[in-house]
């Protein structure tokens, strides 16, 4: 599977255009600095040293700045994610591949933190919501695609569909791809991660189940 060549959400504006670039970079940084109620046009202005007219000329509002920047920043993880995932010769051990993978680009995505932001605006703005709705529907259909294609048959050894593994496997490693981006110790989430990652492992067979502590009783 390779990357999609077409972003997944068209822009209003062209984001490749220096001035819209320059200004869509300020707003991301003050977006994760002060937060969208906090953070005034006259803030971005300044932060990508033009004035605030020509902010106004390219942005009608500060909410049309707002939805230009989730475009931007989920065509960009939609493409990491589809990067990460692409070109994984099958197997159940390359599920595993892609497992890591997958992780790598959600944690190391700049976007993480100013997801969080646009998350809780989506919860009052509709296109904002549709948009966070198509996102997470696509990065689904995604993982779902390298899972068949890498297990083939082997999917009924999944102890769930393949629509809940993919959105366990997408919501948790979002979340702690997002808890490793905020935090100075990262070594819970890498433990988190690699436990994941075992589970997975687990339910394809590809080791056996540690044995139980004798110290202490099974669960019944």
């Amino acid at each position: 599977m390779s990357a999609q060549a077409e972003p997944l959400f068209k822009a209003f504006l062209d984001h490749e255009a220096e001035p819209i670039r320059k200004l869509l970079d300020a707003a991301e940084r003050c977006l994760w600095r002060s937060g969208y109620g906090d953070m005034s046009i006259r803030d971005v202005a300044e932060e990508a040293g033009v004035s605030k007219s020509l902010l106004h000329y390219h942005f009608k509002s500060k909410e049309h700045l707002l939805i230009e920047v989730q475009i931007g920043v989920y065509n960009r993880i939609a493409v990491s994610v589809a990067t990460a995932v692409g070109n994984i010769e099958p197997g159940r051990e390359a599920l595993l591949r892609a497992y890591d993978a997958l992780f790598g680009a959600l944690k190391s995505t700049r976007e993480l933190p100013v997801l969080a932001e646009l998350w809780a605006r989506s919860l009052t703005n509709p296109q904002l919501k549709a948009h966070a709705a198509r996102l997470r529907q696509h990065l689904g259909e995604l993982i779902i695609q390298t899972m068949e294609s890498i297990l083939g048959p082997e999917t009924r050894n999944l102890p769930v569909t393949l629509p809940i593994a993919a959105d366990l496997l997408l919501g948790v490693l979002a979340g702690l791809g997002l808890q490793a981006g905020i935090e100075d110790d990262g070594r819970r989430v890498e433990e988190a991660v690699a436990g994941l990652r075992r589970l997975l492992a687990l339910s394809l067979g590809l080791f056996a189940p540690a044995t139980t502590n004798p110290a202490q009783p099974p669960l019944t």
